[in-house]
């Protein structure tokens, strides 16, 4: 029986199976172990064999998804090539990156064949990417005159962590900052439910970043179209502080905190980052309180704790903050709006506060600016427009303070 069992396993599922063998629900349970050539999945999505792809996939390693073929090409690619809709979707559903490039330097979304399979692309059910709600208190701290003083003191702090002018060779800094990222952090994910594909995923991401040696891959789980980003600023909007307090706080999971500031130091001082910087203008959604708008009067100062994910497209942002969609704001039972939709522009003045990633995304469409923790603005314009025209009702005007 085990020499039976072992013969089935070396057995090599392809396009050529044949269907009656498969059809055998017992052996069909132990075809789910072997191990599935990233040739097969390229193949049968070349023939848009969608069905035969569905019993398998959730089966198949994140790394043989995202195989690159000898041609350059992932199944991806050749999935948005010749415009199978379905099987897109499947892909993605299944952990399929999106900002792999072929030997043309393009993504499967650059090289897809009708705008329909570029929608499918384009992020679904996830509308507070580009959107903050503040209600929660998680992204800013107003502090009037002190804020950039306390951002130079942060960020010097974490040099000591990731120093830029380090003896230390990056690649070992580098891999004694993952495997503590990845001993300490990533399997905090166990704790959030995420979707299994999910979890896999985001530790493919990481697996790629320790072999590389390159940050470009925290950066494409960050943009990735799973929910590391909301657990990630979840965390900084609430501990990071803790690593600059002078007391301790035995309630507070200090390897935690302390992975956060390998996660920043990483985004804000990793030379592996540093053709990324941005400085120019990006835009933000918001959704505001009368209470909220009266705390941004011109001259104050914010900074945040968390990254912000921006846009170099004004639309994009307005797209969030429910541009056109008023009447559909949470309203009191006297009909008065609670949120207001608003527009933040934000002028980035210096580098290591921002960073262009429409590049490396893993939805390139977005035009996403990622603005750094740390970072500190001055209010210099608000404007209130007519609330009768249904559209941005608060735009907000926010310049980068200047550099001691």
């Amino acid at each position: 029986m085990k020499q039976n069992f072992n013969f089935i396993q070396s057995i090599r599922l392809s396009t050529r199976t044949d269907d009656d063998f498969c059809s055998n629900n017992a052996i069909r349970g132990i075809l789910w172990n072997i191990v599935y050539f990233p040739c097969d999945l390229y193949a049968d999505c070349k023939d848009n064999n969608v069905e035969k792809i569905k019993e398998y996939i959730q089966h198949v390693p994140i790394s043989q998804i995202n195989h690159v073929e000898s041609n350059g090409s992932t199944s991806l690619h050749v999935a948005a090539y010749y415009g199978f809709n379905e099987l897109v979707k499947l892909l993605l559903k299944n952990g399929a990156s999106r900002s792999i490039r072929n030997k043309h330097n393009l993504t499967a979304y650059e090289e897809a064949r009708t705008s329909t399979i570029r929608e499918i692309f384009k992020r679904f059910n996830d509308e507070d990417r580009f959107l903050s709600n503040i209600d929660i208190n998680y992204e800013w701290i107003l502090v009037c005159e002190e804020t950039f003083l306390q951002r130079e003191h942060f960020r010097q702090q974490l040099l000591k962590t990731f120093a830029r002018d380090s003896t230390e060779d990056l690649s070992t800094k580098f891999d004694t900052v993952y495997d503590r990222i990845k001993e300490h952090y990533i399997i905090l994910f166990e704790q959030e439910n995420l979707p299994q594909r999910q979890q896999l995923l985001i530790d493919w991401f990481f697996m790629n970043a320790s072999i590389e040696k390159n940050p470009i891959w925290i950066v494409k789980a960050y943009t990735s179209t799973t929910d590391f980003y909301k657990i990630l600023n979840r965390h900084l909007a609430m501990y990071v502080l803790e690593y600059f307090h002078p007391t301790l706080n035995k309630s507070i999971d200090y390897k935690l905190v302390n992975c956060l500031i390998d996660f920043v130091g990483i985004f804000i001082h990793s030379d592996g980052l540093d053709k990324l910087n941005y400085v120019g203008q990006c835009y933000r959604g918001m959704l505001m309180t009368k209470d909220d708008i009266s705390q941004y009067t011109i001259g104050s100062q914010v900074m945040n704790m968390t990254l912000l994910s921006t846009s170099k497209q004004k639309t994009i942002a307005e797209i969030y903050a429910g541009d056109g969609q008023s009447k559909l704001m949470r309203q009191t039972p006297d009909f008065k709006l609670i949120h207001f939709s608003t527009v933040c522009t934000y002028t980035v003045r210096n580098k290591h506060t921002a960073l262009d990633i429409h590049q490396i995304s893993e939805v390139t469409d977005e035009e996403e600016i990622l603005i750094l923790p740390f970072s500190t603005f001055r209010v210099t314009s608000m404007k209130q427009n007519d609330p009768k025209k249904n559209g941005i009702l608060i735009e907000l005007e926010l310049e980068e303070c200047c550099e001691s």
